[in-house]
């Protein structure tokens, strides 16, 4: 089990099982070997499985709809360290029997619904059948919900029937009843709850019986559900946040049903520090936004990381992650995690098409920390950055010569990662530029920012050892200087051609030179060298460069600029000089 929650977690099982542990106490004190049955319902379980999440976190509300997995925590937890819960649990996880059931099978036969009309019980479906043929228009929504969703999984994503893994031929049994309230559904895997040798499982679901509104919240339920079922047929052993994120990733290809999630996502925009695979049951259903990353690099890339995780039960989470993205030529995880943590960034007004397609209904960025005034000295970050957790620290330019200088020391525990997002003036161009770190996790870069409206650092803790967490600090300054000094700059008439001399006082970190000429003064500039002048790079004694337009017409007047690059690819620009070539 994971220590980074353990109270949550222990608090989590404690009050899930506050029901019956009050009557073990005794008994375990003076028999270990003595269970007695848990007094209480299969309503009152899942009601009180659900009430635990909200209360362990101090929350009025639970943080999510979906029962499953916090049938599965509770699950595990019992097979791991206490098996006195298992009575408990094989309650909760026996199919339940109604009071004077009816059955309806899908017209395609792929589904068993079980369900009561009986009004003296708080099982009943809402009556109306529209269409008179005995059936609750209920009942049968559930049903054209669940074959929707096994033709779109199976069929169209290629997902493997649930069923026909364990029990060929047999259809997939769902019960709808009263769960509470607070629960729109759960997924049960038919296995022995003390068994930690099968890594998959059939499944059978569990409906609310009153999920009123709209009939797509209650078919997106449905869905949402069997999507659990299907992965957990591939396999029980993993964590909770990526079988829920990957369950609303598919409830939504169908249904288009993200706008329900987005205050779940603005939650862990919000709580970005905190690890990818974090355990907070909170941001559970905001980490689906990892998954809809990968989604949008590769549609197949969610059902290979369930096939691997099927093929190799004992390799963790992460690690699935890592194999499976290189594998399919998408890199390491780190980069696709420096590369999400950027994503993160292009929301809101911020959206820029390139990104999330739903990036403009998700709110603006949030800064830990932001300047307009340098220099900035010597800010060591309060909370820790955890394994894949991310910060944004932005600097606003002053708008004058020379750069923007930051430093940045990361703690030696963890490895980092820092890019630096560069904003141009209007309209809104960015360009990254990656901080060069020792292994120590030590760096500096300098940005010119003379033409640079802002500069975002995005700060990523890469480690993935689950434990992995820790501080850094940083610090920012104006440097005129950088990356170089201008003595002259100017264009005369030589021999018939045009020749652009400049003389630079100083240089730091200069990799090179390019010449941009046009026929007006503030645009339509064109560069001319065709390979790069190289700069001596760093130096504090004057230089001077000559470079000769032998392309220029006589009679035309010339506008000329020098452009200085970095090591880095950033450039800083001198002013604008004319000439012309006499007949």
């Amino acid at each position: 089990m994971s220590g980074r929650n353990c109270t949550l977690f222990f608090s989590f099982i404690f009050l899930a099982c506050s029901a019956f542990i009050g009557s073990l106490a005794s008994n375990l004190n003076a028999d270990p070997g003595y269970y007695p049955a848990p007094e209480l319902n299969r309503e009152e379980a899942a009601r009180q499985v659900i009430d635990s999440v909200a209360y362990a976190i101090n929350s009025p509300d639970p943080p999510v709809d979906c029962a499953t997995i916090s049938i599965l925590n509770v699950k595990e937890a019992a097979s791991a360290d206490d098996s006195r819960f298992n009575p408990f649990l094989k309650y909760l996880m026996t199919k339940p029997s109604l009071q004077d059931e009816s059955i309806h099978r899908t017209p395609e036969g792929n589904f068993l619904i079980h369900y009561t009309k009986d009004r003296g019980t708080i099982d009943a479906v809402p009556l109306p059948d529209h269409n008179k043929n005995s059936i609750p228009d209920y009942v049968e929504t559930i049903g054209e919900a669940l074959e929707e969703a096994r033709r779109f999984y199976i069929e169209m994503l290629g997902y493997r029937n649930p069923i026909d893994r364990f029990a060929p031929g047999k259809p997939c049994e769902v019960f709808v009843l009263n769960l509470g309230g607070k629960a729109t559904g759960a997924t049960i895997p038919v296995q022995d709850v003390s068994s930690s040798s099968e890594n998959r499982a059939a499944s059978f679901i569990m409906i609310d019986n009153m999920i009123l509104g709209d009939s797509i919240i209650l078919k997106s339920s449905a869905a949402h559900q069997y999507a659990h079922a299907i992965t957990l047929a591939y396999s029980l052993k993993n964590e909770s946040w990526w079988t829920e994120a990957a369950a609303i990733w598919l409830e939504d290809r169908l249904y288009h049903t993200l706008p329900k999630y987005l205050d779940s996502i603005a939650f862990r925009l919000h709580s970005k520090g905190k690890a990818l695979n974090t355990d907070d049951i909170r941001l559970f259903q905001g980490n689906t936004l990892w998954t809809f990353f990968l989604g949008e690099k590769d549609v197949n890339l969610v059902r290979k990381i369930w096939e691997e995780m099927e093929l190799f039960p004992e390799a963790s989470l992460l690690e699935v992650f890592a194999k499976v993205l290189e594998r399919e030529g998408h890199g390491t995880l780190q980069e696709n995690f420096s590369d999400y943590a950027i994503w993160n960034h292009f929301t809101g007004s911020r959206d820029d098409g390139n990104h999330f397609l739903f990036a403009g209904l998700l709110p603006d960025p949030e800064f830990d920390s932001s300047y307009s005034c340098y220099p900035v000295a010597g800010i060591q970050v309060d909370n820790p950055l955890e394994s894949l957790g991310m910060s944004f620290i932005r600097f606003e330019s002053e708008r004058t010569r020379g750069a923007l200088i930051v430093s940045f020391d990361g703690d030696q525990s963890c490895r980092w990662d820092v890019d630096m997002l560069i904003v141009s003036d209007n309209p809104p161009y960015y360009f990254k530029a990656k901080m060069d770190l020792s292994p120590a996790g030590y760096g500096t870069i300098g940005v010119p920012w003379e033409r640079v409206s802002e500069v975002i650092m995005i700060v990523k803790n890469i480690d993935c050892k689950d434990e992995s967490s820790g501080k850094y600090s940083y610090m920012a300054s104006h440097d005129p200087s950088y990356p170089f000094e201008f003595n002259f700059f100017n264009t005369s008439e030589e021999d018939g051609k045009i020749a652009i001399l400049w003389e630079t006082g100083s240089e730091t970190n200069l990799y090179g030179w390019n010449v941009y000429r046009s026929v007006e003064p503030e645009k339509n500039f064109s560069r001319i060298n065709e390979i790069i002048i190289p700069a001596l790079g760093d130096s504090s004694t004057p230089i001077i460069y000559k470079f000769i337009d032998d392309s220029a017409r006589g009679s035309v007047k010339y506008y000329y600029y020098v452009e200085g690059v970095t090591c880095e690819g950033l450039s800083s620009r001198s002013f604008v000089s004319s000439t012309q070539i006499k007949k």
